[in-house]
């Protein structure tokens, strides 16, 4: 009956009774999946789904359905990646519209004609739609200049349960008055409506981007650059601290980038260093002259810190470091599915002592966890294979103690601990996003009223919401 329902609204070749195992969320099938192509088609089911009490999964490319809790149940898989249009752009204005299905890559290469961008360096590059990127509040390296999703997303239209459409914002920059909604909807994993059209904010492409990597023998070297080059008046997009096993896993996906083999070398790269130290990496973008003067500065700065080897790169170098380093999951993941990834937002001043603290950690467990940061954002990345605890060991045990540690660790270091992904057993036993405090009352009653009867992603969002 609900089939014949659903069939009605969208038509039966856009809906799947079968074959569902690659659409289920943590293990858990659904038993419809549905391909939208208009926003009045998404109204339509989801008002059917709130008067039948169906709980609705959205759904873009499905790159970041690892990100959440174990939902409570799983119903329609509502995948928008049919709703893939500009509806508009305008080059003159630096904005452009569009649905929420597009491809990131796709829209890259639509304003790249026009010599624009939208500014922003999500993982999956290839495969992310905007509004999953939106609605995982997903961002890269690039954040350290040029702002999170918050900051780039000045419009949104979004159907809440009951199948009523909403707007948000505008086309232009400054268009808030009241509360600024689209922040609300920024990162609330689809639980409080369907993301349809977002309206966005962007910038010209650069004249020229190169990258300077610098090798240090401990990280507390390359943590002081850091903060010196942050509380100076260079603009890098990005500064990134690689450890040396994340250093390795990159030159094993892409040994092209190991420096030494390209560009002119100013100081010697020892062999040694570069297995066992720390990699630093600025990106440095914009006129040609001021991207050389910020090279020379950072670089001079790096020898005065003990820097053993730098190199920089530019042409498709310069592309594929950054690809590897924004699409980390793919680079530092073995096994997707048997792999933790934990996220922590911290202080930038904070990063080096977070780092050595995490590694004693893993260490107690004879684990010797993959690390990396977006160091300028304070952003920090731990990867840990569970194959790498021995056979006959209790693994989930282990990894759900780790976590435990490592949130601690981070909310003493002033800043909190997010777990990306992890393999189901291991979410039965922790809470993916941590505490929140009191501020998960006032969420709990929004999503009471934005979704009374609990249909959108129900048990996936923080305190289960």
């Amino acid at each position: 009956m609900i089939f014949k329902q659903v069939a009605e609204i969208v038509g039966e070749s856009n809906c799947l009774t079968e074959a569902l195992q690659s659409y289920a969320v943590d293990g858990m099938v659904p038993k419809l999946v549905v391909f939208p192509e208009n926003v009045e088609q998404v109204s339509a089911l989801m008002k059917l789904a709130d008067q039948e009490r169906l709980v609705v999964i959205p759904r873009g490319s499905g790159t970041k359905m690892s990100l959440g809790n174990i939902p409570k149940q799983v119903d329609m898989v509502l995948v928008l990646k049919k709703l893939n249009k500009i509806l508009e752009y305008e080059p003159d204005d630096l904005t452009a519209t569009v649905e929420a299905g597009i491809l990131l890559t796709h829209l890259q290469g639509r304003l790249k004609e026009k010599n624009q961008c939208f500014p922003l360096d999500p993982p999956f590059s290839s495969e992310a739609t905007l509004g999953g990127i939106v609605a995982t509040n997903s961002n890269g390296p690039g954040r350290f200049f040029h702002g999170s999703v918050r900051d780039l997303v000045v419009g949104i239209r979004v159907v809440h349960p009951g199948g009523v459409i909403a707007r948000a914002g505008g086309k232009v920059v400054k268009n808030v008055s009241g509360y600024d909604m689209n922040k609300l909807y920024t990162g609330s994993l689809g639980t409080l409506g369907i993301i349809t059209e977002l309206s966005l904010k962007l910038r010209p492409l650069p004249e020229v981007s190169k990258t300077l990597l610098l090798r240090f023998s401990s990280l507390s070297e390359a943590a002081r650059l850091v903060l010196q080059i942050s509380t100076s008046e260079l603009l890098p997009t990005a500064l990134e601290i690689l450890d040396s096993k994340a250093w390795q896993r990159m030159n094993r996906t892409d040994p092209s980038i190991n420096p030494g083999q390209v560009g002119s070398l100013s100081l010697e790269t020892d062999p040694g260093v570069a297995a066992s130290g720390v990699t630093f990496a600025a990106k440095l973008e914009g006129l040609s002259e001021n991207v050389e003067r910020q090279i020379i500065q950072i670089r001079e700065w790096g020898q005065q810190k003990g820097a053993t080897g730098a190199e920089v790169l530019d042409g498709d170098l310069h592309g594929k470091f950054w690809e590897k380093i924004q699409n980390h999951p793919q680079t530092f993941s073995a096994d997707a599915s048997n792999t933790l990834c934990c996220k922590a937002s911290l202080p930038a001043s904070k990063v080096e002592d977070f780092f050595q603290a995490v590694k004693k950690i893993g260490n107690s467990q004879n684990l010797d966890p993959v690390m990396f940061s977006h160091a300028g954002s304070g952003i920090v990345y731990i990867y840990l294979g569970l194959e790498a605890v021995p056979t006959g060991v209790d693994r989930i045990s282990i990894f759900s103690y780790l976590i435990k540690e490592i949130r601690n660790l981070s909310i003493q270091f002033e800043g909190s601990l997010v777990v990306e992904a992890a393999p189901t057993d291991l979410k039965k036993k922790v809470d993916v996003w941590g505490p929140v405090g009191d501020s998960w009352k006032i969420m709990k009653l929004l999503k009471e009223q934005f979704d009374p009867h609990g249909i959108l992603n129900p048990g996936r969002f923080i305190e289960g919401i």
